[in-house]
């Protein structure tokens, strides 16, 4: 349990051990992969608030597979846990606040050293600090672009190559001059963060290089592996007896016990799969509400007009079906 201090009175924040200590680690690399229930975006959501504490009039970017995670799953929670320090949304009428989303920030705030020309993926605070929001589906706006620190959501969803290449390749504000932070003094600027569940393909297993990192540079990374039950006194017994009961042994042992996969489930029955070439995660469109915020417009994936095509595969030890769609004459998408 942590205590904020407030002038007028004694905030308490309730942080497991697991969650405070990952929070306190003070490597400018760090990783947490845990398991579903552990509390990854509420902890996500104290991390941005020492990044807004720490790195005023800075900018960071917080990237996600999609605009729809941010919005229904991650947002909300980090929110959340800004209102235990006593961070609440702008409200015009009332002329109070130490946040905004999707609009430009109030005239007598604190303006970013460097002020995004778009601010509909943007949150902005009182003391200029401004977080902008990435998705994987739409990662090349990203390449070019000058953060003073990275936060993933998600991230085994990410290709190992577009991480490095496109968005940590972009954490390199400034350390001298105008806008600058000492990296020195500073442990926030240029930290690079992510938040995930362990992996079930092969593809996002590099994420767990980071624990082998950790252990060569200590240093410089911190890795952290959590299961649910680390949360129980959250969650209950119950829910924990549940997913036991609900989920088959392999799900409980990744969901919940965050077990990692050293092959695909099943020892991989085609062996020609691959998620880069035959799945997408780009399939919403986005739009405005009046008030500026980014709101899920559409899922295109999802045409009711159209018949659903099942099929059925037979065999002695494997048996499954795929549900389709068909989008033209020689597309599908499964359902």
């Amino acid at each position: 349990m942590m205590k904020q201090a407030k002038k007028e009175h004694l905030q308490i924040i309730y942080l497991t051990p697991k969650q405070a200590e990952f929070l306190n680690a003070r490597q400018k690399r760090k990783a947490l992969i845990a398991g579903r229930g552990f509390g990854k975006t509420h902890v996500m959501g104290h991390h941005i608030y020492r990044l807004f504490r720490n790195l005023p009039t800075g900018k960071s970017l917080a990237v996600s597979s999609t605009y729809y995670q941010l919005l229904t799953k991650t947002c909300p929670e980090m929110e959340s846990a800004w209102k235990e320090y006593g961070l609440m949304e702008w409200d015009e009428r009332k002329k109070s606040g130490q946040w905004i989303f999707g609009r430009r920030p109030p005239a007598h705030w604190v303006k970013p050293y460097k002020m995004p020309k778009n601010p509909e993926y943007c949150y902005f605070f009182i003391n200029g600090h401004v977080i902008e929001l990435g998705s994987l589906e739409v990662k090349d706006r990203f390449r070019g672009g000058s953060y003073d620190a990275l936060t993933g959501d998600e991230s085994a969803l990410f290709k190992e190559d577009v991480w490095n290449k496109i968005f940590v390749t972009s954490v390199r504000g400034r350390t001298i001059g105008p806008g600058s932070f000492d990296p020195r003094v500073n442990f926030m600027h240029q930290s690079i963060t992510h938040f995930t569940s362990a992996p079930w393909s092969l593809e996002g297993q590099w994420v767990f290089k980071w624990e082998k990192l950790a252990k060569e540079m200590p240093d410089k990374y911190f890795f952290m592996s959590g299961k649910t039950t680390d949360n129980i006194a959250i969650l209950g017994e119950d829910y924990i007896d549940n997913l036991k009961n609900s989920l088959s042994p392999l799900e409980y042992y990744v969901e919940v016990l965050n077990g990692r996969m050293d092959r695909q489930p099943g020892g991989g029955y085609y062996p020609s799969f691959s998620e880069e070439n035959h799945t997408t995660i780009i399939t919403y469109d986005y739009d405005w509400d009046s008030s500026g915020r980014m709101t899920i417009k559409r899922d295109s994936f999802i045409h009711r007009e159209k018949p659903l095509l099942l099929s059925l595969d037979f065999n002695i030890t494997f048996t499954c079906m795929i549900v389709c769609l068909q989008i033209n004459q020689n597309q599908f998408q499964e359902q």
